[in-house]
């Protein structure tokens, strides 16, 4: 099938793709008889002014006067040019593009297989913890940590058996090993990077599975917890675990619930706090700020009851030095989001450890709406000497 000419390849991308689902993935729309309205991303508001006009395929924004059409506006969000928007976009609609420059060609495949590579990984190692007798450590761990099934299939949950289980699995595939080092599963002398952990997909908030955490099966295994690298399809600091099963309820409550970690997260969920996320034990990056005010005006940040004042989101390590990335995250997001948008601390903010079935926090989402603290507040005002 011939490739299409510039301007050809322009018109059938645009013709193919809708400028309202691009928008919706960036900004919360709300329809106003035809058109629709929201924050714009491009600018700090408190008042909608971005309009999205789904017949003409063209958006404006009263506030700081950007305009065009879904080419514009992807350049913008994803800080591209014309070319790279096309590119992004003609993926996304099945066209075929030539004359790509040999970087943006190899940068495109790059991440394509490293993504086919990962959901692949992630439905073995969910296949090898469920299906099979190697799987047996990933599931009496999940059982002393009182991780239904259901929920942990929610979250896609898997097991690495010991050996070089991946490889021959890939090699019946018919799969690249060498995408399999480059994603960070496999080492160079064919064994599994995760192996004997249970293997916790992080994904994206549409579902793809972008990295891994893994954690040890071993009492004897000094490190807990190993993370995949940063790779082509995964930057660390732009993805909230736990979002794409979180986000419905997210937008029903009308608030989220940052918790200190992976675990933290699918234990609350199973317990119903279903509007739990993560930021992977880091402080919030401006990204992972942008991308949760796509879904909501107000965050509860989690902290642990030994420090219940603090913004720590870890008890390692203690003292004034755990404090340091909460305290960045909270006036990070002042400074991001503007008054409007405070995050409350949560002082009983559940974790791993203390939300357990049978033992929910009763009414924890309501209580806080119905507590929601004022700036003013002793409540508010009572948080680390130095945050902001």
């Amino acid at each position: 099938m011939p490739t299409p000419s510039s301007d050809d390849a322009f018109a059938e991308v645009k013709a193919k793709v809708d400028l309202v689902k691009i928008v919706q993935e960036h900004v919360r729309l709300t329809k106003r008889n035809k058109d629709f309205w929201g924050l714009c991303p491009f600018h700090q508001e408190d008042s909608p002014s971005f309009k999205v006009n789904a017949q003409m395929q063209s958006w404006y924004c009263f506030g700081c006067e950007r305009h065009g059409d879904v080419f514009t506006f992807v350049e913008l969000i994803e800080k591209t040019d014309k070319r790279g928007a096309l590119q992004l976009l003609a993926e996304r609609a099945g066209v075929e593009l030539k004359k790509l420059s040999p970087e943006q060609k190899e940068r495109s495949d790059s991440r394509r297989r490293l993504l086919a590579m990962l959901k692949l990984s992630a439905q073995y190692y969910e296949y090898v913890l469920w299906s099979m007798p190697a799987g047996e450590p990933g599931r009496r761990l999940l059982e002393r940590r009182k991780v239904e099934e259901e929920t942990a299939r929610r979250f896609q949950l898997g097991y690495a058996p010991a050996g070089r289980g991946f490889a021959e699995y890939l090699r019946a595939k018919k799969r690249s090993l060498a995408d399999a080092q480059e994603a960070g599963l496999m080492r160079r002398d064919g064994t599994d990077f995760f192996a004997e952990r249970l293997v916790v997909p992080i994904r994206d908030e549409r579902g793809q599975p972008l990295a891994f955490t893994a954690r040890t099966v071993r009492q004897d295994e000094q490190r807990k917890y190993i993370n995949s690298p940063e790779t082509p399809a995964y930057v660390k600091g732009r993805v909230i675990f736990g979002l794409d099963l979180a986000r419905d309820e997210i937008a029903r409550r009308g608030h989220a619930v940052v918790m200190e970690g992976q675990f933290d997260v699918i234990t609350a969920h199973g317990a119903g706090i279903q509007n739990a996320v993560a930021s992977s034990g880091t402080a919030l990056t401006d990204d992972q700020v942008r991308l949760l005010k796509r879904f909501t005006d107000e965050l509860l940040l989690g902290c642990s009851s030994a420090s219940r004042t603090s913004f720590c989101l870890s008890s390692t390590p203690t003292g004034r030095a755990a404090r340091r990335p909460r305290r960045r995250s909270c006036s990070r997001l002042r400074t991001r989001c503007g008054r409007g948008w405070p995050p409350y601390l949560a002082p009983r903010t559940p974790t791993s450890s203390s939300v357990r079935p049978g033992r929910r926090p009763p009414s924890f989402g309501r209580t806080w709406r119905r507590r929601r603290p004022p700036a003013s507040s002793p409540e508010w005002k009572r948080r680390p000497p130095g945050s902001t």
